[in-house]
C-alpha cells in the first residue's frame, strides 16, 4: 500500500530539480553537500565522508520535518519565522561587550 506514495515522493523529488538547468542543479547539490563536507574536513570523525554527509543531510531533513510538524500541530507559523534581533546592525542588537582578561 505504501509503494505508490513512495514512488510519487521519489518522482516529485526528481521532477522538482528537472525545471532547473544542469548548472543550477549542480549548484543546488553543491550547496546541500558543501557545509557537511567542510564539517567533516574540520572534525575528521571516525566515519567516511560520504556516510557523514548523508547522515548530516538526514539529520537536517529530520529537523525540518519536526519543525514543520510542530508548527502544523500548534497551528502557528511563529516557530518558522526567523529571528533577526541578534544580527549585527539590526535595530535591536546590542554591541558586543569587551571581555576582561
Amino acid at each position: 500500500t505504501g509503494q505508490p506514495i513512495r514512488a510519487a515522493r521519489e518522482h516529485a523529488l526528481i521532477e522538482g530539480l528537472q525545471p532547473m538547468s544542469k548548472r543550477a542543479r549542480r549548484a543546488v547539490v553543491a550547496a546541500a553537500i558543501a557545509p557537511s563536507l567542510f564539517d567533516w574536513l574540520r572534525e575528521r570523525p571516525a566515519i567516511d565522508p560520504a556516510r557523514y554527509v548523508v547522515l548530516r543531510l538526514l539529520d537536517d531533513v529530520a529537523y525540518g520535518v519536526g519543525l514543520m510538524r510542530g508548527a502544523f500541530d500548534a497551528r502557528s507559523i511563529d516557530s518558522l519565522r526567523p529571528d533577526f534581533t541578534s544580527w549585527p546592525n539590526s535595530p535591536n542588537s546590542r554591541p558586543a561587550q569587551p571581555t576582561d582578561r
